[in-house]
């Protein structure tokens, strides 16, 4: 173990403060030597000790230092909706569009997980969801649900930018079919001009 005990005046009360460091060198796997200096959160020998093999495991697992990522609501509501769309220039009505998606199926479906915990696994569930049949007894339409897509693939892409999340999952393809279109003939567009006359 080690851990030291440090002793020191305070030079506006005259009182003496005790507290205890923790000194950890490590070797990582790669080779790699880290040395790690921190003041025990704990002001006893045994709290320090403890803190102190919490920063080895830590260390172990490639965790220490890292900050747990953002929840999904509060990641887009708090940071990406306030500057993602508008800082991209997009046009007003695809910001309210994307904020819609957002209200409308992202957020219920995601918002209690962390970024970090959105998964193959979970977006394969949330694209499930979105094609079941309505209460209505409607379907959701392949360009809505591509929509929808689009906007996730960009808010997990953003995270990724700002150090949110380390990957990005497999989101699946959405194949949108052609819309058919029944163009008027020429004997139908005379006709219909004739009618008009």
């Amino acid at each position: 173990m080690s851990v030291r005990r440090r002793t020191y005046r305070n030079p506006i009360s005259g009182a003496v403060n005790e507290s205890w460091t923790v000194d950890v060198d490590f070797h990582h796997a790669d080779g790699r030597r880290e040395r790690i200096r921190r003041i025990s959160p704990v002001p006893t020998r045994r709290g320090a000790e403890q803190y102190e093999r919490d920063v080895r495991a830590a260390l172990l697992a490639g965790t220490f230092g890292r900050r747990e990522a953002a929840n999904f609501k509060e990641f887009v509501t708090d940071r990406w909706l306030a500057t993602y769309p508008a800082s991209a220039g997009n046009r007003q009505s695809t910001i309210e569009e994307k904020a819609s998606h957002c209200l409308i199926h992202l957020i219920p479906f995601f918002g209690r997980f962390r970024m970090d915990q959105i998964d193959g696994e979970l977006v394969a569930r949330f694209f499930a969801h979105l094609r079941k049949v309505k209460a209505s007894g409607r379907v959701r339409s392949e360009k809505t649900i591509k929509n929808v897509r689009a906007t996730l693939r960009r808010i997990l892409a953003s995270a990724m930018e700002w150090k949110e999340i380390s990957t990005i999952p497999e989101l699946p393809k959405v194949k949108v079919p052609e819309s058919q279109r029944d163009f008027y003939t020429r004997e139908e567009t005379e006709r219909l001009f004739e009618a008009c006359r």
